[in-house]
């Protein structure tokens, strides 16, 4: 496929005429193997947008007016495309039917407005979700249905006998192409349920952001073959570790188990580290159904204590799970540390382990952080301690390379029977979630060092903008914090020096995000160029195959690289993995989104029960309009500054709002009120309670 593609791409590179596909076929000379790969070829290049396909279906070298990216919306809901840094805006009228993250291609308008590139959507080359949503809806005597979210002109076709909608009723809908009438053909896939269902919203965020909620049933069929227990001759040339000390550390609410640890001393006084990850592979083979959805999923969802999985549960809380009991098959990197934690050797090899225990954070960080003893742990004391030590050992080696620590602040949900918040609090992060992260980021670093000439997939983090590290540092100096901010922080080193000057201070949490949000987003990428975050040239995703698409292709690999295989296939898996890596990414943005959306929901509609409360909060944000506090659990919500007493302004050059008798800037500690809570919007409004007063000086 390789050849035909780099074929196609000469000639139209030597040709600026259009052409048909009959024609390119008797233009090239292709054999039949070729002609039966030309479409997806075509499609291949048109995606990567190095041909561009007009109305009329001929094919042509991409036109240098116009420019192909995904559609995005900008803060201030403006939708634009980029090209070399570049902006050029489309306004919502030219938008013909083109919906954020569509990959699109737009023709730039021959004038600016206020300096500003406008153009006009030509193309959508594809969509980012084949899932829409839809709300049967009555008004003025005429039932009909309404997109949510978004604005076309549609036909939708139903039987009315089949579906007997309540209004109110949500459903997801496929768009095709356009009909005669110049409207989208829309089709009912599935139906999510009324608005008002406690789990509608977490289904129809997850639909509007790319997530199928149900698998194929090809897929269905596939898992049906699948054992629900190790079989014997799976055990064929895999390392037994049955009879070895090894468990799982997760939360407790947690099913879907892909990793376990083991740690014991040798002769030489060397840790010998095992991690153990499920070994998905040996059941999701490439080209399989249960392959492909995942490759579409990207990853499991967590949306407010319910789970969307990348694999059916049959796999992701059955086979693939390392429950506590049970024969099941892993990937095995072992890892011996010498006690100043420097990797002496390493080794990765399939194996089969049987967990001895499922412990869990709260309980571990109970016996290493307290000292408490807990029930059924006995057994496994020395080893924790010993991991313990290990990971200290861990911690500092990552310290002295410029690791960066950002503060961790999950919010967990407490539900109940019907699905309804009645609880949130920040989750506290202890020795036990330090100690599995670093025996993951050492696996992961071993598993990226071992195939460096080869086809990858790496987890990348490049290093920040100079412009997003002088706004930082801008920002940071308006917080009037009494500590020196170095001119450069450049290097993760510096970055990592500056949060800890920052530690003990009240404006620790803000100064921590405002460097966050200025760091470049990691991906995933065939393309190993290190991760500046963690501070290490190689690094991968292999610890999560059954939440994590990258990790189940990285077993893949590993698979491939330990049996025979044909070096000719290199350029066609390095082509496939970069664009396997991109989907992962974006996959992984919309998962993000889709976790914030649902989170602000599920947070304004439990505050909607604490209307008139009184809370402790501190000033998270401040502008000219509103004043933003964050609670002790984490909640964010808003002050409007014309509700505040005192003839308030906002004064930029200490980006504080000033009353005739007190100043309120960021990082101050005050009481408020829950004002009103929207979890449509997700907006959550305080009014202040009478503070003391505050000088200005």
């Amino acid at each position: 496929m390789i050849d035909l593609e780099q074929k196609l791409i000469e000639y139209f590179t030597k040709s600026n005429k259009k052409i048909s596909l009959n024609d390119l076929i008797e233009k090239l000379k292709l054999d039949e193997n070729e002609k039966n790969c030309l479409v997806k070829v075509l499609q291949n290049l048109e995606i990567q947008g190095i041909i561009y396909t007009d109305k009329h279906d001929l094919y042509t070298l991409f036109p240098d007016n116009l420019i192909q990216d995904r559609l995005k919306i900008d803060k201030k809901g403006r939708y634009f495309v980029s090209q070399n840094n570049i902006c050029t805006y489309i306004d919502s009228k030219y938008l013909n039917g083109a919906l954020v993250n569509d990959l699109i291609v737009v023709k730039k308008l021959d004038y600016k407005i206020q300096s500003k590139q406008y153009g006009i959507v030509n193309k959508i080359v594809s969509r980012a979700n084949d899932n829409l949503l839809f709300e049967y809806s009555y008004l003025n005597g005429q039932y009909f249905f309404k997109p949510i979210g978004f604005d076309i002109d549609f036909d939708m076709t139903f039987d009315k006998n089949k579906y007997n909608f309540p209004v109110g009723t949500r459903v997801s809908v496929s768009i095709s192409k356009k009909a005669k009438n110049n409207k989208f053909c829309a089709k009912i896939n599935n139906i999510i349920g009324h608005k008002d269902d406690p789990d509608c919203y977490i289904k129809m965020k997850a639909i509007c952001n790319g997530f199928d909620i149900e698998f194929s049933e090809q897929t269905k069929e596939e898992v049906k073959k699948i054992p629900s227990f190790v079989k014997t001759e799976d055990l064929e040339n895999r390392i037994d570790l049955r009879d070895k000390q090894i468990f799982t550390i997760d939360g407790s609410d947690t099913k879907d188990m892909d990793d376990a640890i083991s740690l014991n001393v040798n002769d030489q006084g060397n840790y010998v580290l095992g991690v153990h990850i499920a070994d998905v592979a040996h059941y999701v083979k490439p080209n399989s159904h249960l392959f492909n959805d995942a490759y579409k999923r990207g990853t499991s969802l967590y949306l407010a204590g319910s789970v969307i999985p990348m694999l059916p549960h049959e796999l992701s809380n059955g086979i693939c799970s390392l429950n506590e009991g049970v024969d099941r098959l892993t990937k095995t990197c072992l890892i011996e540390i010498s006690p100043s934690g420097k990797v002496i050797k390493y080794a990765i090899f399939d194996s089969v382990i049987n967990s001895k225990k499922k412990m869990t954070y709260e309980e571990v960080n109970s016996i290493l952080d307290k000292g408490n003893s807990v029930k059924g742990y006995n057994e496994f004391i020395d080893t924790l301690f010993k991991m313990r030590n290990l990971s200290n050992v861990l911690s500092t080696i990552k310290k002295d390379r410029g690791y960066i620590r950002f503060k961790d602040e999950d919010i967990i949900f407490k539900t109940d029977e019907n699905g309804l918040v009645v609880d949130i609090k920040g989750r506290n992060r202890g020795t036990s979630e330090e100690m599995i992260e670093n025996f993951m980021v050492l696996a992961n670093e071993m598993v990226a060092s071992t195939y460096p000439t080869l086809p990858f997939v790496y987890r990348v983090h490049p290093s920040p903008s100079l412009t997003s590290i002088k706004e930082i540092i801008q920002y940071i100096k308006t917080l009037n914090v009494n500590f020196r901010i170095p001119s450069n922080i450049s290097s993760s080193k510096s970055i990592q020096g500056l949060l800890n000057k920052a530690v003990n201070f009240d404006t620790y949490d803000i100064i921590s995000d405002a460097i966050l949000r200025a760091m470049k987003k990691a991906s995933y990428s065939a393309d190993n160029i290190g991760h500046f975050g963690l501070a290490l040239s190689n690094y991968t995703h292999f610890t999560s195959p059954i939440r994590r698409f990258p990790d189940l292709m990285v077993h893949t690999l590993i698979n491939k690289y330990n049996s025979d295989f044909n070096v000719d296939e290199l350029n066609d898996l390095y082509d496939y993995l970069s664009n396997a890596c991109k989907n992962s990414s974006l996959k992984e943005r919309q998962a993000d989104v889709t976790e914030r959306e649902v989170c602000k929901y599920k947070i304004a509609e439990y505050m909607e029960t604490k209307i008139g409360e009184e809370y402790e909060a501190y000033i998270y944000n401040v502008s000219s309009n509103h004043i933003t506090v964050k609670l002790n659990n984490l909640i964010i919500g808003k002050i409007n500054v014309d509700e505040i007493d005192g003839n308030p302004y906002y004064e930029p050059s200490t980006n504080a709002i000033i009353t005739d008798s007190n100043v309120y800037k960021i990082g101050r500690k005050i009481n408020v009120i829950v004002k009103s809570s929207n979890k449509e919007t997700g907006v959550i409004k305080f009014k202040l309670k009478k503070q003391k007063v505050k000088s200005k000086i």
